[in-house]
């Protein structure tokens, strides 16, 4: 009978390798959480940086198709109205410009602020993960 005593010691794990063996979960764990952290980032920051190439393309584009069609419409302007100057055909296109582009400005404005670059999955992950490592060490 004591054989078998001893051999139920020798297969009961003690106290210290559980600790052991959480901290070692632990810290595959924070390595795990840690690169969805660097991955995550990594896809949001290319994306963005993507997403920035056609916008200033079309910028650029838009800016020489608005001044374009800024000189055209001054100069219909100065025709449709005879006792217009020139100067004032200018003045008004170039005024109602700067207020649809102070609208366009603010709404764009408002449409950043709103946009997260906290990684919000991984921050979900690495909570739920905390919260199973400590459930298992208050099971102990």
């Amino acid at each position: 009978m004591s054989v078998q005593v001893a051999h139920e010691h020798e297969t009961d794990p003690g106290v210290a390798t559980l600790l052991g063996g959480i901290a070692h979960d632990a810290r595959v764990l924070l390595t795990e959480q840690l690169n969805l952290f660097q991955v995550e980032l990594k896809n949001e920051f290319h994306r963005g940086f993507n997403s920035l190439i056609p916008i200033f393309i079309g910028v650029g584009a838009g800016i020489v198709g608005l001044v374009l069609t800024g000189i055209g419409l001054a100069y219909l302007l100065f025709w449709a109205v005879p006792n217009l100057h020139v100067w004032g055909a200018f003045l008004i296109v170039g005024l109602v410009t700067v207020g649809i582009g102070a609208v366009l400005f603010y709404v764009g404005s408002t449409m950043l602020a709103s946009t997260k670059l906290v990684p919000e999955t991984a921050i979900k992950e690495l909570k739920e993960n905390i919260n199973v490592l400590a459930d298992r060490k208050d099971g102990m």
